[in-house]
């Protein structure tokens, strides 16, 4: 089969067809939660049965997606939500989390819009898992509504069955959509959906996606039911006029102002997280490529590979992703079923259009767009990585390489031989110098990002000087972050809300106590505590306190740390640090790192000359282990 088709093999048996199918809905249960009060530790009786508000699906790592008025109180009240906005999600094994709604159109509790006693479209809601949270699936998406004859698979977590509440799933089928496009619900019929149907996943059994979320029952009379399609989540997310609480229509839109977001950048986020997502886990888009056997078409696999690639870039700036597209393929675009809003969309555009060259052209955009960003963004990077040697621990093998916008572009050095510690400076300074040089060439001061083992992470690549010793050290001059080259590739829910709360700001900076009387249980407590906090300590972490406090932060979910093994007074470290945190944002700390270091070599602030800063951003490490994209000739 060649590389991105899907239809090269023979088409699969009804047995196993039907088999796969099964399998595909086996995994949306999975990631299906049953949405209730947030104090409701398990729903056991009748009379609880108030407190159990709808069901809900992760479409992203922490983003659960239900139905806008799951949300909403009973009765008439004031208040947009439920409570203060928190729920609970309950998982398919009965683990309990806490979340928090995000963005919700409509914002408020409105009187239906419909005949049939529908709420205003999409009536869509995401909610963030808050707090600590474990590894969950997410489904695979498909924004574009089948079309009528469609056989679905309807599941949720909310029916009363026998005195506890189950999963469930029911097969139905699409009889026809609701209203025209872009706004077209679909009409579900043949199931006769329970209490608590509202927010459950619509599976289409012939794509094996994702395309909708169940919006209503048809009646307690007859079966069937309404559903929202995927693309909603464009309406939920899209600058329409201004969008805050109190500077808009709060009944037709709301966005928790504590995410830090615009609507549009909350729309990419979720897209790329999902991307991203399905790129290192594969089991969902195996089963679709196994279910697309003989039909002619991308293998998803390959598909989930690109976006995940496009996924890393930033959005685009409007008409980009069309323009890229209408270069590729002059002339013979449809119109576009929405406008493209990411990368992604244009990706999708061209292989909507599946021809003998679609393959070809779309590895050709994705390389296009990576390149349209080099140019917008030329700053570039070093990486080193130092790795222990499989047949001493006590020794090393490093690499230097030059990346230019996210892509690779020259390596400067490999070991042949393994190294000690005493000689891994020595034996780096003169590839990262040549390396450093190039990547500024009409461009800011290069980042250096440090690979490096736990036991490396302090070791001084920052005070080097290049160009013969010439100049200040090169942390003087250039942002330098450590990431751990052992324990990065592991991508926790837990990391992914920690970075996300980062980026929404703003920064708390937590002094981590240390000393004899500061056990391992203090320290714990301390790390875990706030969603958005950078913890801060001066210490080794090659032994001791600091060594401990590095454990109990990274299981805690942390991948931004800054410690010191530098002199001065303890207040000043923690007050001086703490204030220079508080005036940036997470992307400035490489930056404020540098600053501070600068300013050591004048006297100030003196700790900061052994100041090591890990910035290991937990999306990044497991997506690109791996080119994703092919070379092009």
């Amino acid at each position: 089969m060649s590389q991105g088709q899907a239809g090269e093999q023979e088409p699969l048996g009804r047995e196993e067809l039907l088999a796969v199918r099964e399998a595909i809905v086996r995994l949306a249960k999975a990631a299906t939660v049953r949405i209730q009060h947030p104090d409701l530790a398990w729903p056991d009786t009748p009379e609880n049965r108030r407190f159990v508000w709808g069901s809900g699906f992760f479409v992203a790592p922490g983003w659960v997606l239900t139905d806008a008025h799951v949300l909403w109180p009973r009765g008439e009240g004031t208040e947009p939500w439920r409570g203060d906005g928190e729920v609970g999600l309950a998982l398919a094994d009965n683990r309990l989390l806490r979340g928090r709604w995000a963005a919700a159109l409509p914002g408020r509790r409105v009187a239906p819009d419909h005949p049939d006693g529908l709420y205003p479209w999409p009536d869509l809601a995401l909610v963030r898992v808050t707090g600590e949270a474990p590894d969950h699936p997410c489904v695979w998406l498909d924004e574009f509504p089948p079309p009528p004859g469609t056989e679905v698979t309807l599941c949720g977590r909310s029916s009363y069955y026998d005195g506890y509440y189950a999963e469930w799933d029911h097969l139905a089928g699409i009889g026809g959509h609701d209203g025209a496009f872009p706004r077209p619900r679909l009409q579900l019929t043949g199931a006769d959906l329970p209490h608590g149907s509202s927010g459950g996943p619509v599976v289409d059994r012939y794509r094996g996606s994702v395309c909708a979320a169940v919006t209503a029952r048809a009646g307690e009379y007859r079966p069937g039911g309404v559903a929202s399609p995927m693309h909603g989540l464009r309406e939920l997310a899209s600058a329409l006029g201004p969008l805050r609480p109190g500077l808009a229509d709060v009944a037709r839109y709301q966005l928790d102002e504590g995410l830090g977001l615009e609507p549009d950048e909350l729309f990419r986020r979720i897209w790329s997280e999902h991307d991203r997502y399905h790129a290192r886990h594969t089991a969902w888009v195996d089963l679709v490529a196994r279910l697309r056997r003989g039909i002619p078409g991308p293998d998803p696999r390959w598909l989930t590979r690109l976006r995940a690639g496009l996924a890393r870039l930033p959005a685009p700036p409007p008409g980009v992703p069309l323009g890229l597209v209408e270069r590729l393929r002059p002339g013979q675009l449809p119109t576009p079923l929405f406008a493209p809003r990411l990368w992604r969309d244009g990706l999708d555009l061209l292989v909507g259009l599946w021809g003998a060259d679609t393959v070809e052209l779309a590895e050709r955009y994705c390389r296009l767009a990576a390149d349209w960003e080099e140019e917008r963004a030329p700053r570039g990077r070093v990486v080193v990585q130092v790795d222990t040697s499989v047949l001493d621990d006590d020794a090393y093998l490093c690499t230097v390489d030059r990346f230019q916008g996210g892509e690779h572009a020259m390596r400067y050095a490999a070991s042949n031989s393994a190294v000690p510690e005493s000689g891994l400076l020595e034996l780096l300074g003169d590839p990262l110098g040549r390396a450093l040089l190039d990547a500024e060439q009409g461009g800011a001061p290069a980042e250096v990002e440090l690979r490096l083992p736990r036991r490396l992470f302090e070791l001084p690549v920052h005070e080097l000087r290049t160009g013969g010793g010439a100049g200040a050290p090169i942390g003087e001059r250039h942002p330098v972050t450590v990431r751990d080259v052992d324990g990065g590739a592991e991508v926790t829910v837990r990391a992914l809300h920690r970075w996300q709360a980062l980026e929404a700001g703003p920064l708390q900076p937590l002094l981590v106590p240390l000393g004899r009387d500061v056990g391992r249980a203090a320290v714990r407590a301390a790390v875990r505590a706030g969603d958005r906090t950078v913890p801060l300590w001066r210490g080794s972490v090659r032994s001791g306190a600091g060594a401990t406090v590095l454990d109990e932060a990274w299981t805690a979910g942390h991948r931004v740390l800054l410690w010191t093994r530098g002199t001065g007074p303890e207040e000043e470290f923690g007050s001086a640090l703490s204030a220079r945190l508080k005036a940036v944002t997470l992307d400035q700390i490489p930056q404020l790192a540098r600053d501070l270091r600068a300013d050591a070599s004048g006297g100030e602030s003196v700790w900061a000359r052994a100041l090591v800063v890990l910035y290991d951003r937990p999306e990044e490490t497991a997506d690109e282990q791996a080119p994703l994209l092919p070379a092009l000739a």
